[in-house]
C-alpha cells in the first residue's frame, strides 16, 4: 500500500483547520492562551518560544516557525508576537522596529502596557490610571487573590472575558481620543490581547 507522505497529511488537515501561531514572553502568556486550545474548534494554536524576550527576537522565531509548519497569513492562517511595553521610553523604538518587521512577514503586534496581567485585571474593572507592572500584579491580586505568574487563572475569567474585551476597547477609545497611538508606552494603560481573545472565541 502506498504511503501518504507527511506534506500531504498537513495540507489535508490545513483544509479542515486553520492556524494561530502565537510567540510569548514568559510562561503566563502560554498558561492563558494554552486553555483555549480545548474550546476552540477553528483553530490549531501553535506557540513559538526560544528564550527570546525581545520583540525582533520573537518575530525571527516566528519567522522560524512559520516556514516550519507551513503557515501561511494567506491561507486565514494568524500570527501573533504578543509582549509587553513595560515603561522604558527606551521600548519605543523597539516597539517601532517590531511593527515595521512584523508587517513584512504579515504578523500581528499585540501588547499589554504596561504587562499582560492589566488584561486580567479588566475582567474586574475598568480603569485609566497609569501604573506600572508591579502594580498592575498588585492591582489584580486584590482582585483574584490566587493569581501567581505563570499559573493559569483562566477558570476564573472564562465568565469575564466579554467584560474584559468591553473595558479593552473602552481604553483603546479613551486613548485614540487623548492622541495617544496605543502601540506605545503612552498609552498606559492599555490592552491589545482582546484581538486574539476574540479570534479564538468565534
Amino acid at each position: 500500500m502506498r504511503k501518504i507522505s507527511n506534506d500531504f497529511k498537513r495540507k489535508i488537515v490545513r483544509k479542515q483547520k486553520k492556524i494561530i501561531l502565537i510567540a510569548y514572553e514568559g510562561k503566563t502568556e502560554k498558561e492563558y492562551f494554552g486553555s483555549f486550545e480545548n474550546i476552540n474548534k477553528n483553530y490549531n494554536i501553535v506557540f513559538a518560544h526560544d528564550n527570546h524576550t525581545d520583540p525582533i527576537g520573537m518575530i525571527k522565531i516566528l519567522k522560524n516557525k512559520m516556514l516550519e509548519n507551513h503557515i501561511d497569513p494567506e491561507e486565514g492562517d494568524k500570527v501573533y508576537c504578543i509582549f509587553d511595553t513595560d515603561t522604558n521610553q527606551e521600548k519605543n523604538k523597539i516597539i517601532k522596529e517590531a511593527y515595521d518587521l512584523a508587517h513584512k512577514y504579515s504578523m500581528e503586534i499585540i501588547t499589554s502596557n504596561p504587562c499582560i496581567e492589566l488584561w486580567f485585571y479588566l475582567h474586574y474593572k475598568y480603569t485609566t490610571k497609569h501604573m506600572s507592572s508591579s502594580e498592575a500584579v498588585k492591582y489584580l491580586k486584590k482582585e483574584c487573590p490566587n493569581y501567581e505568574k505563570g499559573k493559569s487563572i483562566y477558570s476564573e475569567l472564562l465568565n469575564k472575558i466579554p467584560v474584559a474585551i468591553k473595558n479593552a476597547k473602552m481604553l483603546e477609545k479613551y486613548h485614540l481620543n487623548n492622541n495617544k497611538d496605543v502601540k506605545y508606552i503612552e498609552a498606559n494603560p492599555s490592552t491589545m490581547i482582546y484581538k486574539i481573545v476574540e479570534k479564538l472565541e468565534k
